[in-house]
């Protein structure tokens, strides 16, 4: 059947339609060539995007599964569902099976562009930091559901929208907020040394979830000044407390995403219907929060004598507060009237995502690094050193927070081998090229260019990037001396795990910070050591220290270490 054949039934069945002369079979055969239609236009621009990428290794699939949180525990079934192909327990595989470190993926249910995925760190730099070339795919899931309170910084798009977020939430990371994370982290530890019964040794059960709610307890402090409980209590009144609240959501955090807040308030089940009100309730406190925050920022300002300036807020609510009241006076100065900064859900999204990213990615951090740590005990004896040399045997604070590399250096190596986001997603916003490197059997290497059409997807593969063998050296091994640059400075250069410039995270200095602050307070009081099974081996017990599994980012497996008190301490 030809063109002018189809189109001269198409004529025909529209005159029907005008005349009311309409039967089932028109019916059917109208079904029948919008199908076709469909299925016509599906299998063109499919077989486009497997021409665009022909020269490339391929991992076809029926679903887009790359982004999927729950791929670890996907079946294989070969081009259907290529879960075996991913290589995700051994990131590096489907490259060094390449002999490439850029691969394509062609999706059936993404017809309308390529999907590419890097391994090369250089690359994943220049991606990263060249953002009106590569932006943000704020379409997909992981940034349209952390907008559950609104938008916010981490799911806007570069440029305009970005700048505007960015303008206010810059000025939220001042030294004054730095030194009261550092010095709630270590008063939070203490609050967890006294809720565990560590204070003189002892076993820490459950690493993770004892540095998730330690980093709750700081984030709670250092962001808002509220003291939150090691255990949380369960209330029952139409708003929840603060600190219930959040925990709640936190916890339950991936049906919070996924689940609209109508559905979780009215489900048949009390328990998710709780879920429903704790979110509701979380956004009332954070409105009180800011609103409260407000007026004694304004009372503050209306106090002063001409040319003064209030003393900037030290914790993270004030920060934002303060920012977003420093945004609107610059505004009025130039005469403007309209709204600058951010609305009022905005500010509620933007405290949301401080506590979120800067809370639940801190914890599984620590909880990875101290896994690391209690299986290579002479890091922990390198540290302590370092310690006492900084400190002079007192107890380490803020001032001392970049004479300690080595805790820092202990942190990244164990994100090039435990990548939290596992992925950072980018859209092409024009027509580009990326860089790629092929190899052949002997190792010899070779430099390619590969086009980029707007609107493909490009895929920063954080695991593979941290297994490279041609970036780093024994890429098994966990080695922090790697990240030491002149004179024992730590080259951050090299991670690409907070993303890198303009999309940079922002509160990367604010996690550096209280992970340095735990580290070291713990270093300094205790050894620790792994708890080791029944006839486990060297190796076995390694990877059960060490390993995780993928959630909404990569989170560590439970495990528990034991404290043993230095002597003199």
């Amino acid at each position: 059947m030809d063109m002018k054949h189809l189109g001269s039934i198409g004529s025909e069945i529209w005159a029907k339609i005008g005349q009311h002369d309409w039967t089932k079979e028109d019916a059917w055969m109208t079904v029948g060539i919008g199908l076709g239609t469909y299925i016509f236009i599906w299998f063109f621009r499919y077989l486009k995007v497997h021409y665009r990428v022909r020269g490339l290794k391929k991992i076809n699939s029926a679903i887009e599964v790359f982004e999927a949180g729950h791929r670890w525990n996907l079946p294989h079934i070969p081009f259907l569902l290529p879960a075996k192909d991913f290589t995700l327990k051994e990131p590096w595989k489907k490259y060094e099976q390449a002999k490439s470190d850029l691969i394509a993926y062609t999706q059936a249910t993404t017809p309308g562009y390529a999907v590419y995925s890097t391994s090369n760190p250089q690359v994943a730099q220049k991606i990263s930091t060249n953002v009106l070339t590569f932006g943000k795919p704020i379409h997909v899931f992981r940034y349209r559901a952390i907008n559950i309170f609104g938008l916010q910084l981490t799911s806007t798009q570069s440029g305009p929208e970005h700048r505007r977020h960015r303008n206010v939430v810059k000025g939220c990371f001042g030294e004054e907020v730095m030194m009261t994370a550092w010095d709630k982290a270590v008063e939070c530890l203490g609050d967890m040394y006294a809720a565990e019964g560590l204070e003189d040794g002892g076993v820490l059960d459950n690493v993770r979830l004892a540095m998730y709610k330690l980093t709750l307890l700081i984030i709670g402090a250092a962001g808002f000044g509220v003291k939150f409980p090691w255990k949380v209590p369960e209330t029952h009144g139409e708003i929840l407390p603060f600190y219930e609240a959040l925990h709640l959501v936190e916890v339950n955090i991936t049906a919070e995403l996924l689940v609209p807040l109508w559905l979780l308030e009215n489900f048949p089940l009390s328990s998710v219907r709780r879920l429903g009100k704790a979110q509701r309730s979380l956004v009332h406190h954070f409105k009180n929060m800011i609103e409260t925050r407000r007026a004694v920022l304004k009372a503050e300002q209306e106090g002063l004598n001409p040319g003064e300036k209030i003393k900037p807020p030290s914790d993270l609510l004030g920060a934002i507060v303060a920012s977003q009241m420093s945004v609107e006076a610059e505004e009025k100065l130039r005469g403007g009237s309209r709204q600058v900064g951010l609305t009022a859900e905005e500010q509620v999204a933007t405290v949301w995502i401080f506590i979120l990213a800067g809370h639940e990615t801190s914890g599984n951090m620590l909880a990875f690094t101290l896994g690391y740590l209690s299986v290579y005990p002479e890091w922990q004896e390198k540290i302590f050193k370092e310690i006492e040399e900084a400190c002079h045997g007192a107890y380490p604070t803020y001032r001392e927070v970049n004479n300690m590399p080595s805790i820092l250096a202990c942190v990244f190596e164990s994100l090039r081998l435990r990548d939290l986001a596992m992925t950072l997603p980018k859209l092409a916003m024009e027509d580009t090229s990326i860089p790629y490197t092929t190899w052949d059997d002997h190792g010899n290497t070779t430099h390619h260019i590969h086009p980029i059409k707007k609107g493909d997807h490009i895929v920063i593969d954080g695991p593979a990037v941290g297994h490279n063998p041609f970036f780093w050296r024994d890429t098994q091994t966990w080695d922090p001396t790697r990240w030491f640059g002149g004179e024992g400075v730590i080259n951050k250069n090299l991670s690409i795990s907070f993303s890198a410039g303009q999309r940079q995270c922002i509160g990367k200095r604010f996690a550096e910070v209280e992970m340095t602050a735990v580290l070291a307070s713990i270093v300094k009081k205790f050894k620790f050591e792994p708890i080791r099974k029944k006839d486990e081996t060297d190796e076995n017990l390694r990877l059960r220290m060490t390993d995780g599994y993928e959630v909404l980012t990569l989170t560590p497996n439970n495990f528990s270490i034991k404290f043993i008190k230095r002597e003199g301490v």
